[in-house]
């Protein structure tokens, strides 16, 4: 089915009231969807309960967002004898099966709340979309760059972007008209009343600034009418009978004869052909029994398979130590050398017979006999 987004470029131009204006004369079954970032108002309005709402659906589909499951959190506006004060009186069965009633799925009253929804603002146009047998009008609020509802708008089937005819209207209708167009959104413009300037006057000054419209319309500027679709106390016949009722009326009929953007469900795939019956392989017979194959010997381990052999070497012996030769010295009461031989030493004094050396014996004190350097003993010192 169809889904309607109805959104506004700044102010409060009625984008509540023209949608539940809508609502109220929609031809099919409908749901209103309340999908202002700023936060809801049909609530307080209406004096509803805030929840089942957005917020208990966004808790609800953290994985995953069934569009059976949007049903669970809708609740049933009052009908056209409710006003503000008996909606608080208690009414408000939430009974989307009861006839003559709207559905409504609540937004959440603070915008930090809408703040924290995150990813359910992307899987809300999906799910809107797969509704079975049910129109979607969704309330977007205002229409700023950056706001979370762009996943929305570029799956509803239309745009409305409502706006009144003033020269401060129309200019900011027609840089937000300029975006939604360039993100490839088919949008349309809601005029409420047609004063200053009349539709025609602003199709013209829009389409001088390059903007193709898809449809331009205009809802009554009817203040009375619109306090009752705010919850003010008010005669129903009144209502039904309104400027404003009676012109949401045709902009309805042009509505639910609008081609669906979303393409139509792929058929379904042809069923494959029968297979042909191949019959099963036939296993062949065995071969007759041969006795096994004798088994190989195993290796034998020999520890010295890999050793080397033993190869003697012949011995040389070491060459014999030639030490040099050593000159003989000549010890005597000193030691003397062939240097102290070479010099030419007068020889020792000898003592005469009868003549004492001073220990009273007759030797030298090193023990030898007076004797002559040619009679001393010689003994061989190294070096």
């Amino acid at each position: 089915m169809s889904l309607i987004a109805l959104v506004s470029a700044k102010g409060s131009p009625g984008v509540t009231v023209a949608t539940l204006a809508l609502a109220s004369i929609w031809p099919r079954r409908v749901l209103v969807a309340e999908c202002d970032p700023a936060g809801g108002d049909l609530a307080a309005r209406w004096g509803l309960p805030a929840r089942p709402s957005l917020l208990t659906l966004a808790a609800a589909a953290r994985r995953r967002l069934d569009p059976d499951e949007v049903w669970r959190h809708t609740q049933v506006m009052p009908g056209p004898e409710g006003t503000a004060r008996s909606a608080r009186g208690g009414l408000g069965a939430w009974d989307r099966d009861e006839p003559g009633r709207v559905s409504a799925l609540l937004g959440p009253v603070e915008a930090e709340q809408a703040a924290v929804l995150g990813r359910l603002w992307t899987v809300l146009g999906p799910a809107f979309a797969a509704l079975p047998g049910v129109d979607v009008l969704a309330d977007c609020g205002r229409l700023a760059p950056g706001a979370p509802t762009a996943e929305l708008l570029a799956q509803a089937d239309m745009t409305l972007l409502v706006a009144r005819p003033g020269p401060d209207g129309i200019a900011h209708a027609r840089a937000r008209l300029q975006a939604l167009a360039a993100d490839g959104v088919r949008a349309g413009l809601v005029l409420i009343g047609d004063k200053p300037h009349r539709p025609a006057e602003v199709r013209e000054a829009l389409e001088s600034s390059g903007v193709r419209l898809a449809m331009l319309t205009v809802l009554a500027d009817d203040p009375q009418a619109a306090a009752m679709l705010a919850g003010e106390p008010g005669s129903p016949r009144r209502l039904a009978s309104s400027l404003l009722i009676r012109s949401a009326r045709s902009l309805a009929g042009v509505l639910q004869n609008l081609p669906n953007r979303r393409p139509p469900a792929p058929a379904p795939a042809a069923e494959p052909p029968p297979l042909a019956v191949v019959p099963e392989p036939v296993a062949p017979e065995p071969p007759a029994w041969s006795p096994p194959p004798e088994p190989e010997p195993e290796p034998v381990y020999d520890p010295h398979a890999f050793e080397r052999p033993y190869e003697p070497v012949a011995y040389e012996p070491p060459a014999p130590h030639e030490e040099p030769a050593r000159e003989l010295e000549v010890r005597g009461r000193h030691e003397l050398t062939s240097a102290h031989a070479a010099a030419e030493l007068p020889p020792p004094e000898r003592h005469g017979e009868g003549q004492s050396n001073g220990n009273g014996n007759g030797q030298h004190r090193d023990g030898y006999p007076d004797l002559p350097l040619s009679e001393l003993p010689f003994t061989e010192v190294p070096r």
